[in-house]
């Protein structure tokens, strides 16, 4: 759940494979051959290279595909549409998402300091715990004090990372999740903070974007591209405050 067919970087197929290389599998079953992949070259060296030479029996049910029957002419043709089903998706959710974006619907998760209204999904308000840690952060680099020590002084007090307060909230937010220590800020995570115009108010869309389909990679889009919707949620930092800021911020730099 939650990983594309376009590609075989899905956890569940990784373990599959390794079963595989190890001798434990001999048959795999699948409800159609577009479950066990959308990428047409990469499902074809599967089925018609590594499964023979390993001796594995492929089952695709809807598809009526069965490998001890012998070979399937048109799986080949069936791995090219399923491709192309992936990629009419994925053109219609892109189209989709650019107008929620240019609507000024946020695209993204909301930063550390607000949450979704549980009234309506697509605003913020304002996490009244963690925002005032950002309160501490702006007050901390307004008073001179570095990345660095600013993130030391959040661990001296034993505050949560904001993966870890995610955590502990309950939310399933991406990003790395192997911290050993909840409470290690690193000058990244605050550097981060300290130039988040979200928190002006602001509901920013179109930072990042992918490729194609198939690498979903995010890559920084250039400022330039980004849609800004001003005063769109409450704000944790007033506008002067953040721009302050980033104006010691950028001295630092």
């Amino acid at each position: 759940d939650g990983y594309t067919g376009t590609n075989f970087n899905r956890p569940g197929f990784q373990q599959m494979l390794e079963d595989m290389e190890m001798g434990y599998i001999s048959t795999i079953i699948v409800k159609d051959s577009s479950r066990f992949g959308r990428n047409y070259l990469e499902v074809g060296q599967y089925t018609d290279y590594y499964f023979p030479e390993n001796n594995i029996r492929f089952i695709a049910i809807n598809d009526c595909i069965d490998s001890e029957n012998g070979e399937d002419e048109l799986a080949p043709f069936r791995n090219v549409m399923n491709e192309m089903m992936a990629r009419d998706i994925s053109r219609k959710v892109r189209s989709a998402h650019r107008i929620r974006g240019n609507m000024g619907e946020p695209l993204s998760q909301p930063p550390y300091g607000y949450m979704k209204s549980p009234e309506n999904k697509k605003k913020w308000i304002i996490d009244t715990e963690a925002a005032e840690v950002v309160r501490d952060i702006y007050r901390m680099c307004l008073d001179g004090m570095g990345n660095e020590a600013i993130a030391g002084e959040l661990q001296r007090r034993e505050i949560l990372i904001p993966m870890a307060y995610w955590q502990s909230k309950g939310l399933n937010r991406g990003g790395k999740k192997t911290q050993p220590n909840p409470y290690k800020w690193c000058k990244t995570t605050v550097q981060k903070i300290l130039c988040q115009q979200e928190y002006c108010g602001d509901v920013i869309n179109f930072k990042t974007y992918s490729k194609n389909f198939k690498n979903k990679t995010r890559i920084d889009n250039p400022v330039e591209n980004w849609k800004i919707f001003k005063d769109v949620h409450e704000p944790i930092i007033d506008r002067d405050t953040w721009e302050t800021v980033q104006k010691l911020t950028a001295r630092t730099k």
